[in-house]
């Protein structure tokens, strides 16, 4: 009966942890998987935009394949910077970390309430800009 009693109280102080240790990748530091910060994207040491979202939510990035019958080609996650169309994904390339406050993942759902039109059923990326910090 106490090797019962013990063993209770054990699962009851285990179980918890276990449950909230779950990995979430690079989302830990933020504490979501939708939003980089600046001081996390300047922690991952890369040097340009499209690396650091590589090393800190790739799910950013991916795409769902095709998402209409009617069209043949497949779409990528449409890019703004400061609410303005920016181009492709490639383009972040051209992004240097030390001007960036906050990265933003939008669902296309979310992207298309946010911007309306057409052209988002991949999801979008807002990255959001501030002044040049010294590095």
């Amino acid at each position: 009966m106490v090797l019962r009693t013990c063993l209770a109280v054990l699962l009851l102080l285990v179980a918890p942890g276990a449950c909230a240790s779950g990995s979430t990748g690079g989302a830990r530091a933020t504490g979501s998987t939708e939003v980089i910060r600046a001081d996390e994207l300047r922690r991952s040491g890369a040097t340009d935009l499209l690396s650091a979202i590589r090393m800190l939510r790739p799910a950013f990035l991916q795409t769902r394949g095709r998402t209409s019958i009617t069209r043949s080609e497949e779409s990528e996650v449409a890019v703004y910077v400061d609410d303005r169309p920016f181009g492709g994904l490639s383009m972040l390339r051209d992004i240097q970390i030390n001007t960036v406050m906050e990265v933003r993942h939008f669902s296309a759902t979310q992207a298309q309430v946010r911007w309306g039109g057409d052209g988002h059923s991949q999801g979008a990326i807002l990255i959001i800009t501030g002044s040049p910090r010294p590095q």
